[in-house]
């Protein structure tokens, strides 16, 4: 994926109320993005959707991938992260 393609997409996230941007260094030159609350509740229904087309969309021959959700979203957008692993089946 592009930089510009991926900046495009953050910020509309970033608008859209589901990213927050957070400085990193005291320049305001690097920035994470995490979750808000709005983000957090999305987090079921993305893992859910993946998941069915893990099932029914992937081909036989190819890896399936599992979406593992990594830290507690109950304790704050900071903590919450999650993982595409490639499983082979």
């Amino acid at each position: 994926m592009s930089r510009n393609l991926l900046t495009a997409r953050l910020k509309k996230l970033v608008a859209s109320g589901i990213l927050k941007r957070k400085p990193i260094t005291e320049e305001g030159r690097r920035h994470e993005y995490v979750l808000t609350e709005m983000g957090e509740d999305l987090l079921t229904t993305i893992i859910a959707l993946r998941q069915w087309g893990d099932r029914w969309l992937f081909r036989p021959l190819q890896p399936r991938r599992v979406v593992a959700l990594l830290g507690d979203a109950s304790r704050g957008a900071c903590q919450v992260r999650f993982a595409i692993l490639k499983v082979q089946c």
